[in-house]
């Protein structure tokens, strides 16, 4: 089985129980495995405990610092998975150094499907291929986030 064909498995870091309904509606219509976490620690102890998450959806954090530390976290308990950090808005001074602490790409909430999918998709291309970040082995332009919500 191709990576295009294996079902994407997709963790949904969040503290928001609307944002996690929105998303389950989402992930169920595309054929996407989904759970919810609302911790870090909990997240990781799910993440190894299944061994089958390939794709980690994190909230945006309310600083810098606390997201680097929760990408390096996720990124030191599970290399292989592909983490997309969700976002209200795009911060074009932010978003490069969110790519180099980790995450593969973003996506902005509300969810679109036509946005949505095409990133967990990708994400899980990346991570059932080992071509995951650690810190700069991917150009930034192969995750073109910002050029491709500017449209």
């Amino acid at each position: 089985m191709t990576p295009e064909e294996s079902p994407i498995r997709c963790i949904y870091l969040t503290r928001s129980v609307e944002a996690a309904t929105e998303l389950q509606a989402l992930a169920h219509a595309n054929a996407i495995c989904f759970e919810r976490t609302t911790g870090l620690a909990e997240t990781i102890l799910l993440i190894e405990r299944t061994s089958v998450a390939q794709v980690v959806l994190v909230d945006l954090p309310s600083s810098q610092s606390e997201l680097a530390a929760l990408l390096h976290a996720l990124r030191h308990a599970r290399p292989l998975v592909a983490i997309v950090v969700v976002a209200d808005e795009v911060d074009a001074e932010k978003w490069p150094e969110v790519m180099r602490s980790g995450a593969v790409d973003m996506v902005l909430r509300p969810f679109r499907p036509q946005e949505l999918v095409p990133v967990l998709k990708a994400a899980h291309k990346c991570a059932t291929c080992g071509r995951l970040p650690n810190g700069n082995s991917l150009e930034l332009a192969e995750f073109d986030v910002l050029n491709r919500l500017d449209h």
